[in-house]
C-alpha cells in the first residue's frame, strides 16, 4: 500500500492522501477521498510495459473528471 503524502512527487496525477496498490501484471487500485473517486483496474501486461499502462489509466481517469 502506498500513500501520497504531498504533491508534486509522482509521476501520475494525484492529491495528498491518495492510496494506492499495484499487483502482478499491472493490476492497480488507487482511492482518492478528495475527488471521491475509487479504481479498479485488471490488466495482463508483460514486463516494463506494466507500469506505462498503470500510469495511463490514472491519467485518463483524472482527465475524465468533471467539474
Amino acid at each position: 500500500m502506498a500513500v501520497r503524502t504531498t504533491e508534486g512527487l509522482s509521476a501520475v496525477p494525484g492529491n495528498p492522501g491518495e492510496f494506492t496498490w499495484t499487483g502482478a501484471y499491472g493490476t492497480q487500485f488507487f482511492c482518492e477521498p478528495k475527488e471521491r473517486l475509487v479504481a479498479v483496474v485488471g490488466t495482463a501486461a508483460p514486463g516494463k510495459i506494466r507500469k506505462y499502462y498503470r500510469e495511463q489509466v490514472q491519467y485518463m481517469v483524472y482527465a475524465a473528471i468533471i467539474r
